[in-house]
């Protein structure tokens, strides 16, 4: 019998041993996005690291991909791993677009990640762009359900900051999460405007072909219909102000985004593109009201002091405090004329330090027809880090 089973075996050897794979189908083969797939790859958008996503082959030979963007450098395992009872034979690919929106060829390929089994694995180092991950069946014929996972480590996996605060276009900032416009104005007349505004729009002109535009009587008259748009946007996170001013020139969309405080543009719009903009998305170091460094627990108070006007006061201190009180609605030019114009002649004292940072803080605070203000400033110096205006943050300049 066993000397049978010799003669059997080696007559037979496909149903003795271990199978051998046959040839790889590729079918038609995805060397560029424009074939892949047979023509029309399955799209399923965008996929986030580490969070396996399923598909399946229904039908023979059915390509099915995936996208994903790395800000920089970065080191990814692109993997295909069970997602059901059924086990499809899988092949991997893994591409770059390139500038002309294409695909090329692959960056690699691979078919089985071990010996032992039919799942698929890459791993490679990448640079900065957009990828997309292609999977296949080693035949046409294979059926089944499965899951295509991107492992990431490095600092190209987190998403790029937006290179502009107020994104792409002037309409961006009516949609953003994080910019809220809290005053509209259609402006059809000078009349009653402040100096720092009348700078600011005849600059705006400029953005256009008016740049012959000198006074604001001729910016009115170049703007469409004599029409300027002039909004002013929080910026919640960053906890400082805009000034947009939009007009009409030839029913395009010229103008500029202003500091609330300064006729030096940020950013200009150009037929109703950003452009030149300055100004990148930054969350306040300090968070977005007073009560931020009274409480939180980002911040450690170090001292705390009610200063009179009695107080013994520096030199540093008594420019500091002058300063702070000029947030307020008050003039005063000596330090017994800013504490008559505080709340109870009283001004709240605190050093601080941020913790994740390290970086010391001096804050004066005080209430003005009971609403708080004040400033802080880094500490040592005259250097404004954020204002308070009722409470809240502004005009921040220190940022995480």
């Amino acid at each position: 019998m066993r000397f049978g089973s010799l003669v059997f075996c080696s007559l037979l050897l496909i149903a003795c041993g271990p199978a051998e794979k046959g040839e790889l189908e590729e079918g038609a083969l995805p060397a560029d996005g424009k074939d892949d797939g047979f023509a029309s790859p399955a799209d399923h958008g965008a996929l986030a690291f580490a969070s396996p996503t399923a598909a399946s082959f229904i039908v023979g030979g059915q390509y099915h991909a995936w996208t994903f963007v790395l800000s920089g450098p970065a080191d990814v395992v692109a993997t295909t791993q069970a997602a059901g009872s059924t086990k499809p034979d899988t092949v991997l690919y893994l591409y770059k677009q390139q500038p002309t929106g294409s695909w090329g060829s692959y960056l690699g390929k691979n078919d089985d990640a071990t010996k032992s089994t039919t799942w698929s694995s890459l791993k490679k180092s990448l640079a900065a762009g957009t990828y997309r991950v292609l999977v296949k069946g080693y035949t046409t014929h294979e059926k089944g359900r499965f899951a295509v996972n991107v492992a990431c480590s490095g600092s190209g996996c987190a998403p790029a900051a937006p290179a502009c605060l107020f994104g792409e276009q002037f309409h961006d900032i009516a949609s953003s999460t994080t910019l809220r416009v809290t005053n509209h104005q259609k402006l059809t007349s000078p009349t009653g405007l402040a100096p720092l505004t009348e700078a600011q729009i005849i600059r705006a002109l400029h953005a256009s072909a008016h740049t012959d535009v000198t006074t604001i009587a001729e910016a009115f008259a170049a703007a469409d219909q004599g029409e300027i748009n002039f909004d002013h946007v929080w910026d919640q996170d960053g906890a400082r102000s805009f000034i947009t001013i939009e007009y009409g020139a030839g029913d395009n969309s010229y103008g500029a985004i202003f500091p609330d405080d300064s006729a030096a543009p940020v950013s200009l719009i150009h037929d109703g593109d950003l452009e030149q903009c300055t100004v990148k998305p930054e969350t306040c170091l300090l968070g977005h009201a007073y009560i931020d460094v009274r409480e939180s627990d980002a911040v450690t108070v170090d001292s705390s002091t009610v200063l009179k006007v009695t107080s013994n006061l520096t030199a540093l201190q008594k420019s500091q405090v002058l300063a702070a009180v000029h947030e307020s609605s008050s003039d005063a030019a000596t330090i017994s004329g800013a504490f008559g114009d505080v709340d109870g002649g009283e001004i709240n004292l605190l050093e601080v330090t941020d913790r994740a940072t390290g970086k010391h803080f001096t804050s004066y605070e005080f209430g003005a027809g009971d609403n708080s203000y004040g400033a802080i400033f880094g500490k040592g110096t005259t250097t404004r880090a954020v204002a308070i205006h009722d409470g809240d943050f502004y005009a921040c300049a220190v940022f995480r």
